[in-house]
């Protein structure tokens, strides 16, 4: 297993990403929803579940990594149409939608120094 400076190379985590949960890696790009600190540059993410080549590791175990996160940009996503209509009455209303995201490359997956 390759280390840098501290920092494993082959490992995966699940992080918790604004409801929804993820497979990342060291590199990977994901988009997340609006993060609590998006007026930062980097920001860390919690991680619910580590994958190394030694085996899994979950709950506290997992929790004491760190997965740190370099924002890229902000987009939008897919637009969601939506639209309303009731029988015999002549109503009718399309409306549309498009999430916000932010686009942020996984900097690196490390153990927390306690």
């Amino acid at each position: 297993m390759p280390i840098v400076s501290g920092i494993i190379l082959h490992v995966k985590a699940i992080v918790d990403v604004g409801g929804r949960q993820e497979k990342v890696t060291i590199g990977e790009k994901v988009l997340l929803s609006l993060p609590d600190d998006y007026s930062k540059e980097v920001c860390s993410l919690v991680a619910k579940a580590i994958f190394e080549d030694s085996g899994v590791l979950t709950g506290q175990d997992a929790s004491s990594y760190e997965v740190t996160a370099k924002i890229l940009r902000q987009v939008k996503g897919p637009k969601v149409i939506g639209f309303y209509y009731r029988p015999k009455t002549n109503y009718r209303r399309r409306f549309g939608h498009r999430q916000h995201y932010f686009e942020a490359e996984i900097i690196s997956i490390e153990k927390k120094e306690s």
